[in-house]
């Protein structure tokens, strides 16, 4: 597996933490009858790499939606059960780079997702 991606999967796998302070639904709504929480983050635009996931859009270059088999708290039940459902970018990343981070989406999906199914990670631009 590709070396950035299996950076990105361990940043992803500190989500858990970060959510736990997150509400579901919101401004996040819900896919497919799930609620979902969203994330802003940070990736390398030159590697891929994910180097921050939080809460301070001002300081980041994208966004990530994630799906839980819960439609309210208490999310500590679900924890470890989430699944990425879509990337936002501030800026459409190169074809080689959204490689990277669709890959490193699936790859935790697969790993950590309550239903793991090969289910496509949407992504769009942010005006």
């Amino acid at each position: 597996m590709h070396e950035i991606i299996e950076r990105n999967i361990e940043v992803l796998l500190s989500i858990d933490s970060k959510i736990a302070e997150e509400s579901i639904g919101g401004n996040a709504n819900s896919w497919r009858g799930f609620g979902c929480s969203y994330l802003n983050f940070t990736y390398n635009s030159n590697t891929g790499e994910i180097v921050y996931i939080g809460n301070k859009p001002k300081a980041t270059n994208a966004g990530i939606k994630l799906a839980f088999p819960a439609k309210q708290r208490p999310l500590k039940i679900w924890e470890g059960k989430d699944r990425i459902v879509k990337f936002d970018f501030k800026e459409i990343p190169t074809e080689e780079i959204l490689k990277i981070l669709l890959e490193s989406a699936y790859a935790y999906n697969k790993k950590h997702a309550f239903n793991p199914m090969n289910k496509p990670v949407v992504y769009e631009g942010v005006a």
